[in-house]
This record gives C-alpha cells, structure tokens and sequence, in this order.
C-alpha cells in the first residue's frame, strides 16, 4: 500500500511498485527516513527506481522529498507537494506517536 501511495504521488502513470528497501536513522532528536520504490514506467515498462527522504522529530513533520529518480521524467512541484502532505498528514500523526515512546536500551 505505500508502495501505491507514493508512486502515486510522485509518477502517477507508473505500475506495479514494491518497496525496495528503506532504512530509519533516528537518533532521538530527529528521524530520517529513506524510501526506495521500484516500479515500472507508464509507457514503455522500463524499470526505475524513486527513493524518498523523510525527515520528522516527535513534534513536527519537518519535509518529505525525492531524494533520488531513475526515471526520465522529473517529479513536477504539484506532485512534489502531493508527497510532502501524504506523509505531513497520513503518516506524521502515527509515527510521532512512535517517536515519543521511550526507546528501548
């Protein structure tokens, strides 16, 4: 499901995404977190690759934007804006819950 949300929000003729990897640096303060998505382009089915950096702290959504794009084509403002709210206001509110909890030693 996020795979579809993101790729929606960033190359929406793209197909049949997958989360590739992502990894959560969180270092109490801050978070950073880095998602890479594959899927297949609208038209010609070429592969490509979009990851995405997100950065919050238990307080505040602080961005989220493509860090780096294999496709030919570049995110356009609007849907870079579209990315930025899916995690400002579908995501955020559930992972500064997380973000708040004490951490385990």
């Amino acid at each position: 499901m996020l795979a579809f949300e993101l790729l929606k929000d960033t190359h929406p003729s793209g197909k049949n995404p997958r989360v590739v990897n992502y990894e959560v640096v969180n270092n109490g303060a801050r978070a950073v977190a880095l998602i890479k998505i594959e899927f297949s382009g609208g038209v010609v089915g070429t592969r490509h690759t979009t990851a995405i950096e997100w950065i919050l702290t238990p307080q505040a959504h602080i961005g989220a934007r493509v860090a780096a794009d294999s496709a030919p084509f570049a995110v356009d403002a609007a849907h870079a804006r579209l990315l930025d709210d899916y995690f400002r206001y579908k995501l955020f509110p559930r992972a500064a819950e997380l973000l708040k909890r004490p951490r385990a030693r």
